[in-house]
């Protein structure tokens, strides 16, 4: 058994309140039945009449906002696509500037550092759109 609260009908005013049925009140799973006004009533002694409780919630209440955002799957897609664009076009670059020693670089260490470096600004600027988008 478990305590709630329902619509009853008090005996003692005619009016219906939001009622405490209270478990154990009188003894084990007997129930007091304790009314706003403080009144208490045995309902093994007197005849209680209830109601189902509705509860009646204005309509903008009701209404649920669903809020569109990116998959974060396509965010990463997106950023691995950009990384590769950018580790091509870097590589590209480095092999025109390098010329015929293109071939002695550390690529494993340049492509560390770019990654780094691409990473790093990447999550600067979604740090600073995040504070102008807060301002």
């Amino acid at each position: 058994m478990s305590s709630f609260y329902r619509p009853t009908l008090n005996p003692y005013t005619g009016e219906y309140e939001i009622a405490l049925w209270l478990d154990n009140y009188f003894g084990h799973h007997h129930y007091g039945v304790i009314f706003t006004n403080g009144d208490v009533v045995d309902p093994d002694k007197i005849k209680l009449t209830t109601r189902e409780l509705t509860l009646v919630l204005p309509e903008e209440n009701l209404q649920i906002q669903q809020i569109e955002r990116p998959s974060p799957i396509k965010e990463i897609e997106k950023f691995c696509d950009d990384l590769k664009s950018k580790l091509i076009a870097k590589f590209e670059k480095g092999a025109k500037e390098h010329g015929d020693g293109w071939r002695d670089v550390n690529f494993t260490k340049e492509i560390g550092e770019e990654i780094k470096d691409i990473i790093n600004y990447h999550c600067m600027f979604k740090a600073l759109n995040k504070e102008k988008n807060e301002i």
